[in-house]
């Protein structure tokens, strides 16, 4: 059973027009009301200004600010962050990990949403039946195993599980 999630929170440096951050802060809210009723510990990451003030707000703990860096996000930034999840994911201390941003329609609408990115198998690109290939970072996500692969150079190849086997008790 899952009991350990970190929740990502994307929100802006600065204060947009509308309510583009309140929106998303209300979404992550919803979330981790969900979450703390079945029972998961939480530990949140922030991104931006005004996702942080809201979050000391309402008195919730960040582990880890990111601020600066929604003007110029970088592949690299990104990267570190998957990196200490998916660390903590194959070493059994985390069970989910979960993403919430807004989505653009157009210039005067934007949806929040969330998605599992913690187990794989929360990705819908899953349905897509085939693998995921980032030309940038010469990876590819394999839903069906849940591994992903990374190309390291000539014929090397590093594979990563990403999904973990269930446990099976003394009995069974």
């Amino acid at each position: 059973n899952p009991t350990m999630a970190t929740v990502i929170v994307l929100t802006s440096y600065r204060g947009l027009c509308g309510a583009f951050n309140s929106n998303i802060v209300k979404h992550a809210r919803a979330l981790i009301e969900e979450l703390q009723a079945k029972g998961r510990e939480l530990e949140f990451i922030v991104q931006g200004k005004k996702g942080i003030a809201a979050f000391k707000y309402l008195r919730l703990p960040v582990a880890e600010r990111l601020v600066g860096v929604s003007d110029k996000p970088t592949f690299a930034r990104a990267e570190a962050i998957a990196e200490r999840l998916m660390k903590a994911y194959e070493a059994g201390t985390l069970d989910e990990a979960y993403l919430v941003y807004s989505t653009f329609r157009s210039a005067s609408s934007q949806a929040p949403k969330h998605e599992m990115i913690l187990p794989l198998a929360g990705l819908k690109g899953e349905e897509s039946g085939g693998p995921i290939y980032c030309r940038e970072t010469k990876c590819e996500v394999d839903f069906s195993t849940g591994c992903l692969v990374q190309q390291m150079g000539e014929g090397e190849r590093e594979v990563r599980r990403l999904r973990r086997e269930p446990q099976l008790d003394e009995e069974g």
